[in-house]
């Protein structure tokens, strides 16, 4: 018996001297701790848009997306800032078939205005647009528009699409 007090004595003493180890630098919830110049949340300001603010389509359409328009063979891949890819179909047109093939975009919240969602800004061969089922009217920011054969069900998808705008 008087072995394993011992031995209990010594595994407490154990764990009370890591204890302390342990704790070396620790400061108390009640300890002042002064903040650096410069706190990061002071500098850096609230969250912006580093894209572009589109204006946010109407309930009923689905996007914004980002879309590649031209002959199929030579349609990229989907860019890295929107990787899954969406729809895929041809464009109806009377001269010649032309492929859509829409990039995912997750839209966020981040521009000023009302009313606007925060898009990757398209690259120089990709077009920001909306887009919904069947023949329909586009809302107002996205005019110009194609009707588009959906590949897969062979559905006629309305694609409303912004004017190309590139600074410089």
């Amino acid at each position: 018996m008087r072995s394993i007090n011992m031995l209990f004595a010594l595994v407490l003493g154990s764990a009370h001297a890591a204890c302390i180890e342990a704790s070396d630098g620790f400061v108390s919830p009640s300890t002042p701790v002064a903040t650096p110049p410069g706190d990061l949340f002071e500098t850096q300001g609230p969250p912006r848009c580093d894209g572009v603010c589109v204006t946010t389509a109407p309930a009923t359409y689905t996007g914004p997306s980002i879309f590649w328009l031209g002959p199929e063979s030579e349609a990229p891949d989907c860019p890295i800032e929107t990787p899954h890819g969406g729809i895929e179909g041809f464009i109806k047109t009377p001269m010649h078939a032309l492929f859509a093939r829409e990039c995912l975009v997750t839209p966020s919240d981040l521009c000023v205005e009302e009313g606007e969602t925060c898009a990757p800004a398209p690259r120089e061969d990709h077009r920001l647009c909306v887009h919904h089922n069947g023949d329909t009217s586009c809302p107002e920011g996205y005019e110009h528009w194609k009707q588009v054969i959906q590949i897969e069900g062979n559905m006629l998808i309305t694609l409303c699409c912004q004017e190309l705008t590139r600074s410089g």
